[in-house]
């Protein structure tokens, strides 16, 4: 999300597919695409959908993008895409209050156009100050959030957005009709983050409408042993949803090991839009690896 795991490549997804929602692949139908399966080659689907949009082709090194202390990815049972629901901050609170429990990383993710950068719509990442993922990200200019910074306006940008659309610190960019001021261009081990904003949670829920909401949280225990990882899942599903009134709504599973990729995997992401969705396929060495719904 590092942060989602298996959760963390279909918030790629998703963030892919917002993005090239105004010019991707237009295809002949996406009633297919509940034929697409896991394994499936590049060909075979678009035989399918017909031809795409390649968001990005990359030899990726995941091992250092993904977290490998999590271990657990909690979000709700019937999301589509990690765009689609959202739950109570107080779940993320209430797992991290566990004595089992290690670190707790809850997130907003979002996705909008901004003013200055021209009408493609933009991922946005938010994390509360302190949040452990802050430490992951390297300040290539200016500095990484914190504290400081609470109720600020102020973003970091990934290299490369802030490469693509010439951001630099001290610029003033504009979220849904309030003025941020960017105080670091950021360096992530995650391609699409790269490209991505970040903020600070409060601030992203006020901005947002979503106001005490997340979109999902990282768990990371302190014992990570199988029994123990399914001894708090459960917990988490049964205990902490039902305080929260997600009663058989919450899903707590360890990342895939699938995604342990190594330095020479190639990752491509791919797109096709109709007047209503946007499907967007991940396809790893020229396979299915995963694939996402957006409604539009």
């Amino acid at each position: 999300m590092r942060l989602f795991g298996r959760r963390k490549v279909l918030t790629v997804m998703a963030v892919a597919a917002f993005m090239l929602a105004s010019n991707c692949g237009r295809a002949g139908s996406l009633d297919n695409y509940h034929k697409i399966k896991n394994g499936m080659r590049r060909a075979e689907v678009e035989s399918l959908l017909g031809k795409g949009t390649e968001e990005a082709s990359d030899i990726v090194d995941v091992n250092r993008s993904v977290d490998s202390r999590v271990s657990l990815i909690v979000a709700r049972k019937e999301a589509i895409s990690v765009f689609s629901t959202t739950m109570p901050e107080k779940v993320a609170t209430d797992i991290a209050a566990l004595q089992e429990v290690a670190a707790v990383g809850p997130g907003l993710l979002s996705c909008v156009s901004v003013e200055e950068l021209g009408s493609d719509s933009l991922g946005i990442e938010a994390w509360p100050v302190g949040n452990h993922r802050f430490g992951e990200l390297k300040a290539m200019a200016g500095e990484i959030l914190s504290e400081k910074d609470r109720g600020q306006r102020a973003v970091i940008v990934g290299k490369e957005l802030a490469r693509l659309k010439s951001v630099k610190v001290g610029d003033t960019l504009t979220i849904s009709d309030e003025k941020f001021h960017v105080v670091g261009i950021f360096a992530s081990a995650s391609d699409v983050e790269n490209r991505m904003l970040v903020m600070l949670l409060p601030e992203a829920q006020k901005l947002f409408g979503f106001s005490g909401k997340i979109t999902a949280c990282t768990v990371n225990l302190k014992d990570n042993s199988s029994e123990n990882v399914d001894r708090v899942g459960k917990i988490i599903e049964t205990t902490i949803a039902e305080a929260n009134g997600l009663k058989r709504k919450l899903r707590a599973r360890p990342p895939d090991p699938f995604f342990q990729y190594n330095a020479q995997t190639k990752m491509s992401m791919v797109c096709w839009k109709d007047k209503k969705q946007v499907v967007c396929i991940t396809f790893v060495n020229g396979l299915v690896a995963l694939k996402a719904l957006v409604r539009l």
